[in-house]
């Protein structure tokens, strides 16, 4: 006989894990959900060294980025993620750092992170300052008055350039992070000394925690049996968009949309898998399921988020349709809309099926690396999001 599990509503589960001393009653308070409704936010961002030495890393981290925010996703209550990246290296470089911004839109950021590649360096300090300085500052994090967890991971194997006069120094920066509520980690790569000093003292001053793991990064990344079948859904979920608006803007969805899933299927089965898994997952905490332009010309994803205004409005403007719904009318129209989101519904529970067994088939037969960079950065966030923004794992 399968027992069924009831989960205890949400202001039962805080203050029993308040009884159990497992968490502060600041935490307790806002995992109770009793604020405006709205989930809690975990706004990450990596401050990442993309020098020559750091190019395993940066491979291994293309892998993972949809392993860690899936594994952030199954927090509850379920939070919004936002993640960013501030690549950097050093003057007389090809750039000394690159910021792409805050944003749900967990695509934009592969995309982004694809197009990184790891070069230049091999002479020393790095301009650290720098990214930390970009990471706090060009950053648009949220306001101390968002209930979130803020955090910011520091990444690289080279001590920070304490001799430039142009910057601020970590100090003033991480100081300054604080007084906004974004907590400070920094993760050494290798075993360099005078790094691990700095980003000892950054992690100090930043509130959080220095990590030490192997150069590579130490990922790996394990294919399963279900890998295939998830990616494949993930082109299944593509065909339940119906993509509204003036040619152009249609073209532009499309584009958005084909282009993501060649980036993942282009990075391995893994990656492709992963990312399906979040697109299924996330969609039901609430984040976007597709790219941020396919998502906002979606007539599927408007009925689903309940945007009623939009669906009736375009329904009537023929121009505004992709052929397959010209010449119907309204009514007709409406059911076809309708059938989709029963079929993207149904196909998320398949996915979700999928997610649940190719989890249970990595814990049989891959032993997670618990030194790895995933792992790690995985640990830290689930920890402080349960400590500032009452999110339970």
């Amino acid at each position: 006989m399968t027992r069924r599990r009831t989960a205890l509503p949400p202001t039962l589960f805080a203050l029993s894990l308040l009884a159990a001393g497992l968490v502060s009653p600041r935490a307790a308070l806002a995992m109770s959900g009793r604020r405006d409704g709205t989930p809690p936010r975990v706004e990450m961002v990596f401050a990442l060294d993309t020098t020559g030495s750091m190019s395993s890393l940066i491979e291994g981290a293309k892998q993972k980025i949809w392993t860690i925010v899936n594994e952030v996703a199954r927090g509850k209550p379920a939070p919004d993620i936002r993640v960013g990246l501030v690549a950097y290296r050093d003057k007389g470089d090809a750039y000394v750092t690159k910021v792409s911004q805050l944003t749900p839109d967990l695509d934009a950021v592969y995309a982004d992170l694809m197009a990184l590649s790891a070069g230049g360096g091999g002479d020393g300090p790095e301009n650290v300052n720098q990214a930390l300085a970009d990471a706090v500052h060009r950053i648009e994090w949220s306001d101390k008055e968002v209930r979130a967890l803020r955090v910011l991971f520091l990444v690289g194997d080279a001590p920070p350039h304490t001799d430039y006069q142009d910057v601020p120094s970590y100090e003033e920066t991480v100081r300054q992070a604080a007084q906004r509520d974004i907590v400070v980690n920094a993760i050494r790569c290798g075993t360099w000394e005078d790094t691990g000093r700095h980003f000892a003292k950054i992690a100090r001053l930043g509130g959080g925690e220095f990590l030490t793991i192997d150069q590579s990064g130490g990922m790996v990344a394990v294919a399963t049996p279900y890998d295939e079948e998830l990616a494949r859904l993930s082109a299944e979920m593509d065909a339940t968009y119906v993509l509204a608006g003036r040619a152009e803007k249609r073209k532009r969805a499309k584009r958005a949309l084909d282009e993501a899933r060649a980036r993942a299927e282009g990075a391995g089965r893994v990656a492709a898998a992963t990312r399906t898994i979040y697109r299924a997952r996330g969609a039901a905490g609430g984040a976007p399921a597709a790219p941020a332009a396919a998502a906002e010309a979606d007539l599927v994803t408007a009925l689903e988020t309940g945007a009623e205004a939009k669906v009736e409005e375009t329904l009537r403007d023929e121009e505004a349709l992709p052929e397959a719904l010209r010449g119907l009318d309204e009514t007709a129209r409406r059911k076809k809309l309708e059938a989709l989101a029963k079929k993207r519904r149904q196909l998320r529970a398949r996915i979700d099926r999928l997610a649940e067994a190719r989890a249970a088939w990595l814990k049989r037969n891959a032993a997670e690396k618990k030194d790895a960079f995933d792992a790690q950065v995985l640990e830290v966030v689930k920890t402080q999001a349960t400590a500032k923004a009452g999110i339970a794992y």
